[in-house]
């Protein structure tokens, strides 16, 4: 329901039957582990939020995909930032250096 996918269209882009992504849903199906990917596939999640495990944090200096509200986040940063040290080159004391 998040997705804004109907039952039918989450079970066609994760390459399963209807019934059988019910039967998922309902507890009384046994996915895979290949099943459980190809659903976290088609809704762009992994498998460990599917199961409810908390994903361990990337170890650093990997990068990690953004969601399209976090990127647009970080994109009004960079501009607010960018703005700002267009603003410094002129003035070099704005920067914390010592005024000429």
């Amino acid at each position: 329901m998040k997705r804004g996918m109907s039952q039918e269209q989450l079970a066609e882009r994760a390459g399963m039957s209807g019934k059988f992504l019910g039967e998922i849903e309902r507890g009384t199906g046994n996915p895979t582990i290949d099943t459980l990917g190809s659903l976290a596939d088609a809704l762009e999640l992994g498998v460990a939020h599917l199961l409810g495990v908390p994903a361990p944090a990337p170890p650093r200096g990997h990068s990690v995909p953004l969601d399209r509200r976090a990127l647009a986040k970080i994109q009004r940063a960079a501009a607010l930032l960018f703005e700002a040290v267009g603003r410094t080159k002129s003035r070099p004391w704005a920067a914390g250096r010592s005024k000429p």
